[in-house]
C-alpha cells in the first residue's frame, strides 16, 4: 500500500507539472508575439526549469536573437541543446543553425547537419530545406543529391517558401531544356496536379512527365502508372516508392491531351 501511495503522489505531481506547462505556454507565446519580452522570458524560464523542451527552445531563441535580453550565444546554445536532446524540433533547428552560423566554437557543419536532420525527421520544413541544401552541395557533409532532393520535397510539401522556389526554378530550367512548360502544382494531389503544355499529344508529353518525376524524386522507382478519370478531367497517376520504402503518387492533369 505504501508503494502505491508513493506512485500516486508521483503521478499527481507529474500531472500537476504537465497542467502547469500547458497553462504557461499560451501566456508566454502571447507575450512573445506582442513584444512583451520580459513577461515571455519570465514564463519560459519557469517552464524551462521544469524541463519543458518547448520552453527551453523558445528561451534559447530569445537569447540568440537578443529579444528582451542581451544576446548570449553561449546561453542560447545551452538551452537549445537541452531542448534538442529531448527531441524538440525548434531546439534542434536552432542548435543546427548555431553550429552552421559560426556561433559555436568552433563551427561544425557536420553537427549542424546532424541537428537539422533531427528537426527535419520531425517534419520541420525549414530544417528539411537547410539539410537538403547541405546534401545537394556537399556542404560540410557527404554530397547526396538523391537524399537532398527527398528532403527538399518534404520541405516544399511543408510550405517552406525557399524550397518551393528552388523546385519551381528547377522545373522551369528543365522545361526550357525540353521545350515544354510545367504548369499548375507539383503533382502532390489531384488538386495540385502538374500540367505539361507544349507537346501536342500524350505520346510527346510522356517523356516530359518522366523527366519531371526524375528531377523531383531522383532514385525513386515508378512501380505503377495509370490513367485516372476524375469528374470531367483525366489524370496520369505515377505511383512511386523511395529507396527506403516511402510511397508517393504524382499526378499530371492530361485532360488537354484528350480534348484536341
Amino acid at each position: 500500500m505504501r508503494k502505491l501511495g508513493v506512485v500516486s503522489v508521483s503521478l499527481a505531481l507529474l500531472l500537476s507539472s504537465f497542467v502547469a506547462a500547458l497553462a504557461g505556454h499560451p501566456e508566454a507565446e502571447k507575450a512573445l508575439r506582442t513584444g512583451n519580452y520580459a513577461r515571455a522570458k519570465s514564463e519560459y524560464e519557469k517552464l524551462a526549469e521544469q524541463g519543458d523542451a518547448r520552453a527551453q527552445a523558445q528561451l534559447g531563441l530569445m537569447y540568440a536573437r537578443g529579444q528582451g535580453v542581451a544576446t548570449n550565444h553561449g546561453k542560447a546554445a545551452e538551452l537549445l541543446r537541452r531542448a534538442a536532446e529531448q527531441g524538440d524540433a525548434e531546439g534542434a533547428l536552432g542548435l543546427g543553425m548555431a553550429y552552421g552560423d559560426g556561433h559555436m566554437s568552433p563551427p561544425d557543419k557536420a553537427q549542424a547537419a546532424k541537428w537539422f536532420r533531427v528537426a527535419a525527421d520531425k517534419n520541420h520544413p525549414r530544417a528539411a530545406y537547410l539539410l537538403a541544401n547541405m546534401l545537394l552541395k556537399g556542404d560540410g557533409i557527404a554530397k547526396n543529391p538523391e537524399e537532398g532532393m527527398d528532403y527538399m520535397s518534404h520541405a516544399r510539401q511543408g510550405k517552406e517558401m525557399d524550397a518551393i522556389l528552388f523546385q519551381r526554378n528547377q522545373l522551369d530550367a528543365l522545361g526550357d531544356q525540353l521545350k515544354v512548360r510545367f504548369e499548375g502544382g507539383f503533382g502532390d494531389s489531384l488538386e495540385m496536379a502538374a500540367r505539361i503544355t507544349g507537346p501536342a499529344s500524350k505520346q510527346d508529353g510522356a517523356p516530359a512527365q518522366r523527366k519531371f518525376v526524375e528531377r523531383l524524386y531522383p532514385g525513386w522507382q515508378n512501380y505503377k502508372q495509370s490513367l485516372l478519370p476524375h469528374g470531367s478531367k483525366s489524370f496520369d497517376a505515377f505511383e512511386m516508392t523511395s529507396p527506403n520504402g516511402e510511397r508517393q503518387t504524382v499526378y499530371f492533369d492530361v485532360t488537354h491531351w484528350y480534348k484536341q
